[in-house]
């Protein structure tokens, strides 16, 4: 047994050695440096919304009566305002005026050249026509938008941007900064390589297969790491590594002190894209975190409020309203001053949307009629817990009395809710937990975090080194045997 072990380490230490050297050295940039997004950067370069607009209700002459409105938004499209409705069956672009005629998606490209001037002040360079997703685009969901434009500039950043023929609005935007920090963190980390992150089901296949074989490399070298010193203990009653050649020897101790850290490293990686599985701890109601995804469709009856008075509230700096609800409760998320701000609309007058415990109690016992027990949070704890605007404080924790012992964090001002039951959160403790270190503590405490960070990642750097070394020497030793 411990003959396999030791052959199935040195075997795949050899094949996998180079990659976890990779994802360690990448993981020192992940700290800072995501993938590029868009993000609001969009919002800014929008135009504004005309004080002229119609009433909503009137949709309903175009849109018939058998089709469920799943969104609707009103928005400027090639200069004048529209509505963009999403329905069951189909989905209508309607122009928001009194004839609300239905309007052709698409954009000529001099309207899509103009937009794309308002992005960089600098020459275009060049333009190239994509029909297919390429390394700054790798989405599946973006062929919709083929043709895409890409604008290539002229300015010192060599800024990238990418718009979409059809809707004819901006989709990515990157500098050469980015480009750079992403080639050296996030695309090598996650693979992110977009002839493959394109088609997601096989990019979750190959991530999965790749961290769960490492972690098994791992497990196998801990367990002879262990017995090493076990063994070199009970013969000279000392503990050191019994290992004489240097690379060897650091090996063994580094594997030894930081082993656990590059197993769970792996482990992390296999659950970031993956569910622990049922047979770990069981989910009662697999369904639940589903339904909680699910958009209710729009009722335009409940919206007293007028969506045109957030517009005269906010004179030439409305850019787009979604209509949207909350349960039961209505509500319109509003791009203002280059962000979203969501509006109350169960009142004639529309005010900042901040959602009650009755809210947030009706909403939740349409997918958990257990009973439930509320309060307001105002500290992270040990599942709501992050370093990005979208974990916001403060948020209804709602606990529920049911098998999977669910718990919901609830956002007052945007309706955002995280959920866990008794899986989720034994799987949060081995990701995001274990491989970035989103414990409460370090939620308090950046710095140190970064400083433990640096530190266990120097490690897992030092140990995928010397099995790089030793897995060099490995082939060599075959090589020579051969000849």
């Amino acid at each position: 047994m411990v003959r396999l072990l030791i052959h199935l380490h040195r075997v795949l230490g050899t094949l996998f050695s180079v990659l976890f050297l990779v994802w360690f050295l990448s993981g020192f940039v992940m700290i800072y440096h995501h993938f590029p997004y868009l993000g609001s950067q969009e919002y800014k370069q929008l135009p504004s919304l005309p004080d002229s607009l119609p009433p909503v209700n009137g949709i309903h002459r175009v849109i018939p009566d058998s089709l469920v409105v799943e969104s609707l938004s009103v928005q400027m499209f090639r200069g004048k305002p529209v509505f963009r409705v999403e329905t069951s069956a189909r989905d209508f672009l309607l122009a928001a005026d009194s004839s609300l005629r239905v309007v052709e998606e698409g954009v000529p490209f001099h309207e899509v050249s103009e937009y794309a001037r308002q992005w960089c002040a600098a020459d275009i360079r060049s333009v190239d026509t994509l029909r297919c997703l390429d390394q700054w685009i790798p989405y599946s969901n973006l062929k919709s938008d083929f043709p895409i434009y890409r604008f290539s500039f002229a300015d010192e950043q060599e800024t990238i941007l990418y718009i979409s023929s059809v809707t004819g609005r901006a989709l990515q935007c990157v500098t050469r900064e980015q480009r750079v920090w992403a080639w050296l963190g996030p695309i090598p980390h996650m693979l992110y390589f977009w002839q493959l992150r394109q088609h997601r089901a096989q990019w979750v296949s190959l991530v999965s297969w790749l961290a769960g074989i490492g972690a098994l490399m791992c497990l196998a070298g801990m367990v002879i790491g262990v017995r090493s010193y076990v063994l070199a203990y009970r013969r000279r009653k000392r503990f050191i590594s019994p290992y004489k050649k240097f690379f060897f020897k650091w090996h063994h101790v580094l594997g030894f002190v930081f082993g656990f850290f590059v197993f769970m490293f792996a482990l992390s990686g296999l659950m970031s894209v993956n569910d622990l599985p049922q047979w770990m701890v069981r989910t009662h109601n697999t369904a639940m975190a589903s339904r909680l995804r699910e958009s209710p469709s729009i009722d335009l009856s409940a919206f007293t409020a007028d969506y045109r008075r957030v517009v005269q509230q906010h004179k030439g700096e409305v850019k787009e309203i979604s209509f949207n609800q909350y349960g039961a409760k209505p509500y319109y998320s509003v791009v203002l001053n280059g962000a979203v701000q969501n509006f109350d609309a169960s009142q004639p007058e529309p005010k900042p949307l901040y959602l009650s415990q009755q809210d947030v109690l009706n909403r939740l016992s349409t997918v958990c009629d257990a009973p439930k027990t509320i309060s307001l949070m105002t500290e992270f704890d040990s599942y709501y817990v992050g370093f990005t605007k979208r974990m916001e404080l403060p948020v209804y924790k709602v606990i529920a009395s049911n098998p999977d012992q669910s718990v919901f964090y609830v956002n007052p001002n945007t309706g955002r809710t995280r959920y866990f039951n008794r899986n989720l959160r034994a799987g949060k403790w081995i990701y995001p937990a274990f491989h970035s270190l989103r414990f409460k503590f370090f939620a308090e405490h950046r710095v140190l975090r970064d400083v433990v960070l640096w530190i266990l990642l120097i490690g897992g750097t030092l140990v995928s080194f010397t099995g790089v070394v030793l897995g060099l020497k490995y082939i060599v030793r075959l090589a020579t045997r051969r000849r």
